[in-house]
């Protein structure tokens, strides 16, 4: 008796960790968890990544001291949550009209400070103004829950749409581009059949996915999850909380006939998302086309701090010199 009682015990208790590891990954993937990063700077130097992240959190500090010709900015998403960003103006270069601008979009439990800290001074340095968001349940942004494009979508839009609104009202005529990292990018991507040709001039894509069901069952494959239960159970969470549903969000299907240019950047150590989905990507623009570049050392957005390729095309994209 004590032997099954034992026994009863043990499936009880390995069941029940079960339950509690499913639960503690669909919070994760839903939750809004701030990027936390004060450690950084004391990590070990010479790691590659640590480098690429100490670079990250000392351009926040020159971004943060860089108080002359900052505007913060709000925007009311559709479902209420009060968003918000940092316009950026750039030092006039040259004789150069001051009309451009970039939109930049950052991933999965990150902000956008911390994550475009670099490339955003770096479009600066360049003369490009600069709107840097926070996501909603990200950063200084609203919100309790990430929905991989389902809603943000619709908040870069709105974004877009204000950007547009305030450099026009400056008395110029705007040249934008919207880069996004990892989700952010995947989220850009969905708004290449909807945006403002007139104005938006191209998106850039660092290590943007094809599907959210795809990109969520090879995360929870990386993590050598069983992938098809917890999906199962993190799109019935999130219908049942009125969400949105995960397999309805693939932003491969935006870009078929694409009507503006694409410009597609990925890591080929990339382990959060797979190099395949790059090529995917690339194929399925067939209207305006889109240029892909590849980094053979780099992994997940880490590309553009050795490439000068990648630093040329973004510029190239808004007309701007890289001299």
């Amino acid at each position: 008796m004590s032997s099954v009682m034992l026994f009863l015990g043990l499936i009880f208790i390995i069941i029940l960790a079960g339950l509690m590891a499913t639960a503690y990954i669909i919070f994760y993937l839903l939750s809004d968890r701030r990027a936390d990063i004060s450690g950084i700077l004391k990590s070990e130097p010479g790691d590659r990544k640590s480098r690429i992240y100490r670079t990250r959190v000392l351009d926040r500090e020159w971004l943060l001291n860089r108080e002359e010709g900052v505007r913060l900015h709000t925007i009311v998403s559709h479902d209420g949550l009060k968003l918000s960003g940092r316009l950026y103006m750039a030092d006039r270069v040259s004789d150069m009209v001051n009309d451009r601008y970039v939109l930049l979009v950052h991933g999965f439990h990150s902000n956008g400070i911390m994550e475009f800290s670099s490339i955003a001074r770096f479009y600066l340095e360049h003369g490009v103004n600069v709107l840097l968001i926070d996501n909603r349940a990200s950063g200084e942004s609203e919100g309790r829950y990430i929905t991989y494009t389902a809603r943000e979508q619709t908040d870069v839009y709105a974004w877009t749409e204000q950007l547009i609104e305030y450099a026009k009202g400056t008395g110029h005529s705007p040249v934008i581009s919207i880069h996004g990292m990892s989700m952010g990018a995947a989220t850009a991507l969905t708004l290449t059949d909807r945006l403002d040709t007139a104005y938006v001039r191209a998106i850039v894509s660092d290590c943007g996915y094809t599907s959210t069901k795809e990109q969520i069952l090879y995360t929870l494959k990386h993590m050598r999850l069983p992938a098809r239960l917890m999906y199962g159970l993190y799109r019935f969470m999130c219908r049942l909380k009125g969400l949105y549903d995960p397999d309805r969000y693939n932003p491969v299907e935006h870009l078929h006939d694409n009507r503006i240019p694409v410009v597609i950047i990925h890591g080929e150590e990339d382990d959060v998302v797979p190099e395949h989905m790059a090529y995917e990507l690339k194929e399925a623009c067939t209207g305006k086309g889109a240029r892909l570049i590849l980094n053979s050392q780099a992994g997940h957005t880490e590309s553009f701090y050795d490439s000068e390729e990648y630093k040329e095309a973004i510029l190239e994209v808004l007309g701007v010199s890289p001299a």
